[in-house]
Parts: structure tokens; sequence; C-alpha cells
């Protein structure tokens, strides 16, 4: 049987602070026990407007203006508008590159097939290669 006590030594988010500090919010908790803390993401998520793909990674392919908002290190949240599904938290690991000259792996390679299949008469001249991190 549980006892109140026990209960009670559970819960030290809520009992470990100063007369006045406000009680833990759901997003104090989430913060402690994540991997990545909600203030590293990036303010802004990617929002695939006119893609729909199941799998994120190896590399996003967009045009330079959408991706540029993103770094090396970065980390953002990758959200598919058609399908109204967040596919996860992501890392930046590379700076934006046109693809143009590039040399794309074969993972890369089949990505990109992918995204220019869906997008007709694309602007989609660059990509981010990203990894999963969430």
């Amino acid at each position: 049987m549980v006892k109140l006590k026990d209960l009670l030594k559970e819960s030290k988010y809520a009992w470990d602070r100063s007369f006045g500090d406000p009680l833990p919010t759901f997003k104090d908790v989430i913060e402690k026990h994540s991997k990545t803390s909600l203030n590293e993401l990036k303010k802004t998520p990617y929002i695939a407007h006119q893609t729909n793909v199941d799998v994120v990674e190896p590399a996003i392919f967009d045009n330079q203006k959408r991706l540029n908002v993103y770094k090396k290190g970065d980390t953002f949240e990758y959200i598919s508008k058609k399908t109204k599904r967040r596919l996860g938290v992501f890392k930046a690991i590379d700076n934006v590159k046109p693809i143009d000259g590039a040399k794309l792996t074969s993972a890369e390679k089949k990505k990109k097939a992918e995204v220019f299949s869906q997008i007709a008469g694309t602007t989609v001249k660059h990509f981010l290669r990203v990894k999963r991190i969430g």
C-alpha cells in the first residue's frame, strides 16, 4: 500500500521551494526532464507547407530564405502542415548550403528526389543537414 508520506517525497519539485515561490508548472517539470530544454529550442519551428514526409532525416530541402533561420547547432521542431503532425525535435548539424555543387550522400539524394516529386515548379535550391534528437 502506498503511503501519503511516500507520495509527498516523490513530489519534490512542488515542495522544494522558498516561501512565496510559485508552484512548478508543467513546462517547468518538462524542462527539467527533457533532453533539450524548451529554452534551447528555436522560437520558430520549421513548418513544411508543401511536402508530406514521414522521415525528416538526413536533410531538409527548401529555399534559402526559410532555411537561413537555422544555423549549425540550432534545435527546432519540425511540423508538417499538410498532416498537422509534429515529426520531432531536430538539430542542425551543418549550416544551410546550396544544392548545386554539394556532395550529397545517397540518403540525401533519396530525400531530395522525394521532396522534388512533391513540389512542382520548385524554388528549392538549398538544404540543411539535420539529426533527430527528440
